[in-house]
């Protein structure tokens, strides 16, 4: 199968790259957390607790390094005519998705606080700062960034903000799909920006440098953890207000 022409990534910064890994190392963490706490609140017992939390742990660190080895192959650079980075990109949503609509996703929906849920977005703004960061070294073009065409970080700010006004019980439910709604389609347009900004043959932003993080380990993580988390996390949302609605229809 061919290659399609991949340019070398720019050095990027330890430091950097050390915050990225955090970042996905604290979605992880919330996620076998999420798993925890749920286990908890419908079993109230913690061996069974604990079985979840380790299997949740298992499958969080596989699927980390199943992501991770896939770029480190070289793998998602191959494919003709469709290149294995697009399929491999879908699976990788699809998984989150379907966690998200799981049985698991119902128990985390009926049993997790919606501030907690809400506040998991918040992850989005350290990772735009680094986002910015990377553009400052000259690792992503500029529409990538806040600078540009990207105003996730927007969803990250607010998700912090409304989750504090919902536990104080100055916003309610009403706001909560409102933010839900606009931080979807912030997710769904930096994800465009960023597959028109690859070496793909859609590409369509010219400019340089062009966008080759996610064909690299361990910045494919942006995809596996970053994007198909808070799309996941969007879709818990939406069934909690779908829920909460059928609980309480006359609120």
């Amino acid at each position: 199968m061919d290659a399609i022409q991949i340019p070398d990534l720019a050095p990027v910064s330890s430091l950097s790259t050390f915050a990225f890994v955090a970042i996905v190392a604290a979605i992880g963490i919330t996620f076998v957390v999420a798993v925890r706490t749920t286990a908890l609140r419908c079993q109230r017992d913690e061996n069974i607790a604990r079985l979840h939390t380790l299997f949740a742990t298992v499958l969080t660190i596989a699927y980390a390094g199943f992501t991770a080895g896939a770029a480190y192959s070289g793998i998602l650079e191959r494919g003709d005519p469709i290149p294995n980075a697009l399929p491999f990109m879908f699976i990788c949503i699809l998984l989150l998705v379907m966690v998200a609509f799981s049985s698991l996703g119902t128990r985390m929906v009926h049993n997790l606080p919606i501030t907690a849920i809400v506040a998991f977005q918040g992850f989005r703004l350290p990772l735009e700062l680094i986002l910015h960061r990377w553009y400052l070294e000259g690792v992503v073009p500029v529409q990538m960034t806040f600078e540009g065409h990207n105003f996730d970080i927007f969803s990250g700010i607010v998700a912090l903000i409304l989750a504090f006004a919902v536990g104080k019980g100055i916003a309610g439910w009403k706001s909560i799909l409102a933010y839900n709604i606009v931080g979807t389609i912030l997710l769904m347009v930096v994800t465009s920006i960023a597959l028109l900004s690859s070496p793909l043959p859609i590409r369509s932003y010219e400019n340089e440098p062009v966008l080759v993080l996610v064909f690299n380990a361990p910045y494919i993580w942006i995809l596996s953890f970053c994007v198909a988390g808070a799309l996941g996390g969007h879709i818990l949302v939406f069934r909690w207000l779908f829920w909460s609605r059928r609980q309480s229809p006359a609120t």
